[in-house]
């Protein structure tokens, strides 16, 4: 206890200890872990722009005229990142988590359910 003299009262008063900085490179315990629903998300999500990316690549090299296999592998990458959205919504309802990857996991594939529904609507049109 630091002791601290008072004017008003005129005597030394306790005080309360002063709490000391946290330590740069120091460790936080907590009970809290990483979901692996929220990792699958990530992976899903990762795998399907990967994917996306390649038959856009694909499809620019052959000059918009490529065969069926591409339009089917990207119904697949589309529906990956539906379930990687699940999988990723499902895990942020969990209790006591980080939400580091369910939240990446969330933008990443609703962003390329979005866009995977754009193109297709663009397509039919």
């Amino acid at each position: 206890m630091i002791r601290v003299y008072d004017m008003v009262e005129r005597r030394y008063k306790p005080t309360k200890k002063r709490k000391e900085p946290k330590k740069k490179g120091s460790y936080k315990f907590s009970d809290k872990t990483h979901p692996k629903l929220g990792i699958i998300s990530v992976i899903l999500g990762a795998i399907s722009l990967i994917l996306m990316c390649y038959l856009s690549y694909l499809s620019s090299s052959s000059h918009g005229k490529g065969n069926i296999y591409i339009g089917l592998f990207g119904i697949v990458a589309f529906i990956i990142s539906i379930f990687g959205l699940v999988c990723s919504v499902k895990s942020v309802k969990e209790k006591e988590i980080f939400y580091t990857f369910p939240i990446i996991g969330m933008v990443v594939n609703g962003l390329l359910v979005i866009g995977c529904a754009i193109l297709y609507f663009i397509g039919l049109v």
